[in-house]
């Protein structure tokens, strides 16, 4: 299922999500366990079901079961199934859904494995795979800061310096930006607009077909913080308005962010900051919090 909508060239939808078969469990137990035996993610499984898929390049990638255990191997459950007694699940077993994610997911062939019990009889799984292309955000770090420079006080939003030009797309924005899984944050920035998420530090601890989740930061830990930074210099008193366009229409909402002042010297071009070490990417060399944007509903960021 490739869902494009709200695709343009300037703004791409380059996901695509795959619907696997639904299995529904009866009341017959399953012989897999003794027959080629696959560890189960617990004792009281006794139902299993296989899909084998194959990616063509490196990717993105996220697996939902629905809330059912399931276990992931690199290898072909068809050819290879007196292997599984012995391996080894690429992501230790999960039942959270949607938190089956790899970064850097590898090219090759695969066997999902979800595992259920007399609890879910009368039931079934559908479980979907979603992948996109791997992306890096522009201004993930305080040092990379999109900087708008000295905003005028014209009672008009600026979406950049003047005279900038989107390095990637000229129909965007200039101060534009992408979250995507790459992106993430540093256990020492500003707490403030955090609702929810915490420093995955898988997301730069990154390497082929390392799972996002796993036993440093488990599944139960929750969703990996990210930050994308700004910065901009008002330099007349008054009122300034800062928002955010979230440019993914079926999403629907704007992340939670915060401003905060710096005591930098405001007259240094930004270029020099960076230079130089003077970067404030926290509260102990800086920071002060003027505000965070009200938000009604769980904001992940």
């Amino acid at each position: 299922m490739v869902n494009r909508n709200g695709h343009t060239s300037t703004y791409p939808r380059t996901d695509s999500t795959y619907v696997l078969p639904a299995e529904s469990f009866n009341c017959v137990l399953d012989t897999p366990f003794t027959s080629h035996a696959v560890r189960s993610c617990e004792t009281a499984s006794n139902r299993v079901v296989y899909y084998v898929f194959r990616t063509t390049q490196e990717c993105f990638l996220q697996i939902n079961t629905g809330g059912y255990y399931s276990a992931l191997y690199n290898r072909d459950v068809r050819t290879d199934s007196l292997q599984f007694s012995s391996l080894v699940p690429m992501q230790p077993c999960d039942r959270v859904a949607g938190l089956i994610q790899y970064c850097y997911f590898q090219p090759g062939t695969y066997t999902l494995v979800v595992f259920a019990s007399d609890a879910n009889i009368c039931q079934s799984v559908t479980p979907s795979i979603y992948v996109d292309r791997i992306g890096y955000s522009r201004f993930d770090f305080a040092a990379r800061a999109y900087d708008f420079g000295v905003v005028q006080p014209d009672s008009v939003y600026h979406y950049g310096k003047t005279g900038d030009v989107n390095p990637l797309d000229a129909g965007r924005k200039p101060s534009s930006d992408f979250f995507y899984c790459t992106t993430g944050a540093d256990s020492s920035n500003p707490t403030d607009p955090v609702c929810g998420t915490k420093i995955n530090p898988n997301v730069y601890n990154f390497g082929p077909n390392k799972p996002l989740y796993d036993s440093v930061f488990t599944v139960y830990e929750g969703t990996a913080r990210r930050n994308l930074w700004y910065t901009f210099v008002a330099d007349h008193p008054g009122n300034v308005r800062v928002k955010v366009e979230n440019k993914h229409d079926l999403r629907g909402y704007n992340p939670r962010f915060a401003v905060y002042r710096s005591n930098v010297d405001a007259s240094l071009p930004f270029s020099n900051i960076v230079s130089n070490g003077l970067v404030d990417s926290t509260t102990a060399q800086g920071l002060v919090h003027i505000g965070t944007n009200p938000i009604w509903y769980w904001p992940y960021q």
